[in-house]
């Protein structure tokens, strides 16, 4: 599944428990919040670490998101606050 394609259903399953629609929903932000992560930081290491930080964030915060953008924005904005700080 592709970032753009993340929907209401995936984010419901995931805040319901559902482990299918938390790893669809947490492989479909690996690569992208990982491609960002390269390019902000200095080793594919650090990268990696800072990547794991970011999806944890983003699956915890998933009860605040609120619906006022598409769950990509959301998830990129937290992923890229994570990897600024």
């Amino acid at each position: 599944m592709r970032l753009d394609q993340l929907d209401d259903s995936l984010l419901e399953g995931a805040r319901a428990g559902d482990r299918r629609a938390l790893r669809e929903l947490v492989d479909a932000l690996r690569r992208p919040v990982y491609n960002l992560a390269l390019r902000m930081l200095p080793t594919a290491a650090e990268a990696e670490e800072a990547t794991q930080e970011a999806l944890l964030k983003i699956v915890t915060g998933l009860s605040t998101f609120e619906g006022h953008s598409r769950l990509s924005t959301w998830a990129w904005t937290v992923a890229s606050r994570t990897l600024l700080d």
